[in-house]
């Protein structure tokens, strides 16, 4: 959870420097190897923590998403676990999806939309 927290930009006014250290350093990935676990305790701190770290950074979310993670996450929101799995799950899912979404490309329509108004356009309405 300490990790999770300092990757909280609520709670750590440096969590971007935080979040920079940890995946420079193979923390994400260790992480993510952490929602495998027999122990649920153990998944639910993980999970805390991709939720505040790797689920907001582009590259890790996109990759969350081609490599599975994300069905991960989806069998974990389905519950029959302890209910901080379900919570963080859902969280994660929150994020990795706000994530892709504010970082795919825009579509020709929000390109000039865009242009028009100088306004990122991506995914409104």
């Amino acid at each position: 959870l300490v990790i999770g927290n300092l990757g909280a930009s609520a709670v750590d006014q440096r969590a971007d420097k935080t979040r920079a250290m940890l995946k420079a350093q193979g923390g994400y990935v260790k992480m993510l190897m952490h929602l495998g676990s027999e122990y649920e305790l153990t998944v639910a701190y993980a999970l805390a923590a991709v939720q505040n770290t790797c689920s907001v950074d582009a590259e890790t979310a996109l990759a969350m998403q081609e490599q599975g993670v994300v069905d991960l996450l989806e069998q974990f929101e389905q519950g029959g676990m302890d209910e901080r799995i379900t919570a963080y799950a859902t969280g994660c899912l929150t994020n990795v999806r706000r994530t892709n979404a504010a970082n795919r490309p825009l579509t020709r329509a929000e390109k000039m939309l865009t242009a028009v108004t100088g306004i990122d356009v991506r995914g409104v309405g």
